[in-house]
C-alpha cells in the first residue's frame, strides 16, 4: 500500500513567525515528490519554495528535511493544514503588495488533491494586527528600503513594525542620561522606519558591564582615553560573543595589524569579558560615551545575538582592523 502524503513544519514556525513547511507525496516504486516553502507568516509569506524529487524516504531525510530543520525542530501537521498555512502567509503578504517567490506555483503543484478546507484550524498573521518585517542580517539595504517604503505605502507610518537583524534594540545608559538615551534611539529610528526600542529593559545594563570590565584601567585617565578605552572594550566583548569563531576573527588581524598597544588593551579585556559574563548573548551596536561633570556616561545599543552571524562577524573584522591601525603607539 502507498505511504500517505505527509507534512511538516519548523517546531518554532508560530513561535518566531519563520520557518519553513514541507509536504511529502511518497509513489509506489520507494520515491518520493516534495514541495518546501520558507514562510515569513508575519510580512513577506513565501519567501522561498522549491520542488524535488528523492529516490527514497531516506535520501529525503538526509537532503532536504535535515537541511531544513536540523537547527529548528521538526513538528508533522495535516497536509490540509499545511496547504491552508502557506496560502494563508501567502494571501496575507499579497495583501501588503508582496508576491511570493518566483518557484512557488512550481513547488505548490504538491498540493494536487489536497483541500484546505479539510482544516479546521485558524492561523494568524502579522503581529498584534500589524506587519513586523524582521530584516535578516544579509538583506542588502535596498531591499530592506524597498520592503519598508512598500509597507509606509500600504499600511501607513507608525502601522507596521521593523526590526532589524531580526532582534528589537534595547537602548541603555546611565541613571540621568536619558537625554542622551533619547538622541540615540532616535538616530536610530531616523535609519530603521518603524524600529520599536526599548529604553533601559530588565537586567543588568551593558553600560554598567562595560564599566565593570574596564574599570581597573580607567584610574587618572583623561576623557579621550577613557572613551578610547571604551570602544576598546566594546571590541573585545563582541569578539567574545562569539566564541566559536573569535580565534579566527583576531588571527587574521593579527595578521595584518601589528600593534603591540592595542593588543595588551584588547586580550586582556576579551579574556575579561569572556571570564565574567560567559552567558550573556548581547552584542553591542553602539556606544556612545558622553563627558559629564561626575565623569564619563556610557550610553548603549545592543541586540540579542542573531543565529546567522556572517554580516557581524566580516563588520567586527573591520572595526577591529581599524582601531588597531590608529591605535596610539605610546
Amino acid at each position: 500500500m502507498k505511504r500517505p502524503t505527509e507534512a511538516y513544519r519548523s517546531t518554532s514556525l508560530f513561535e518566531l513567525g519563520l520557518g519553513a513547511v514541507v509536504v511529502c507525496r511518497f509513489k509506489s516504486n520507494g520515491g518520493v515528490e516534495a514541495g518546501y516553502f520558507l514562510l515569513d507568516l508575519l510580512c513577506l509569506g513565501v519567501t522561498d519554495a522549491g520542488f524535488d524529487r528523492f529516490e527514497s524516504d531516506g535520501q529525503l531525510r538526509e537532503e532536504l528535511l535535515d537541511e531544513l530543520f536540523g537547527d529548528t525542530g521538526i513538528d508533522t501537521m495535516t497536509p490540509a493544514a499545511a496547504r491552508k498555512l502557506v496560502e494563508g502567509s501567502l494571501a496575507y503578504a499579497r495583501n501588503l503588495g508582496f508576491a511570493p517567490c518566483a518557484d512557488y506555483k512550481k513547488a505548490a503543484r504538491v498540493f494536487g488533491g489536497i483541500s484546505s478546507g479539510d482544516c479546521s484550524e485558524h492561523f494568524t498573521f502579522g503581529k498584534e494586527g500589524k506587519p513586523l518585517y524582521q530584516a535578516s542580517p544579509s538583506d542588502e539595504p535596498a531591499k530592506r528600503d524597498r520592503i519598508l517604503r512598500q509597507l509606509e505605502a500600504r499600511c501607513g507610518a507608525g502601522n507596521f513594525y521593523f526590526i532589524n537583524s531580526g532582534h528589537e534594540e534595547d537602548i541603555e545608559g546611565e541613571t540621568g542620561s536619558s537625554e542622551g538615551l533619547e538622541a540615540m534611539a532616535s538616530r536610530l529610528q531616523a535609519s530603521r522606519p518603524g524600529l520599536e526600542t526599548r529604553f533601559n529593559a530588565p537586567g543588568e545594563k551593558l553600560s554598567d558591564i562595560l564599566k565593570t570590565i574596564v574599570a581597573p584601567w580607567l584610574a587618572g585617565k583623561d576623557f579621550d582615553e577613557v572613551e578610547l578605552l571604551c570602544e576598546v572594550t566594546v571590541l573585545a566583548w563582541n569578539t567574545s560573543r562569539i566564541a566559536s569563531d573569535s580565534s579566527e576573527v583576531l588571527a587574521e588581524v593579527r595578521c595584518h595589524c601589528k600593534a603591540p598597544a592595542f593588543w595588551a588593551y584588547f586580550d586582556v579585556l576579551f579574556e575579561r569579558a569572556r571570564a565574567m559574563y560567559p552567558d550573556e548573548t548581547r552584542w553591542i551596536l553602539e556606544l556612545q560615551t558622553v563627558q559629564q561633570a561626575r565623569g564619563a556616561v556610557l550610553h548603549t545599543a545592543s541586540m540579542e545575538l542573531p543565529q546567522d552571524r556572517t554580516s557581524l562577524r566580516k563588520s567586527l573584522l573591520k572595526s577591529i582592523q581599524s582601531m588597531a591601525s590608529d591605535w596610539p603607539s605610546g
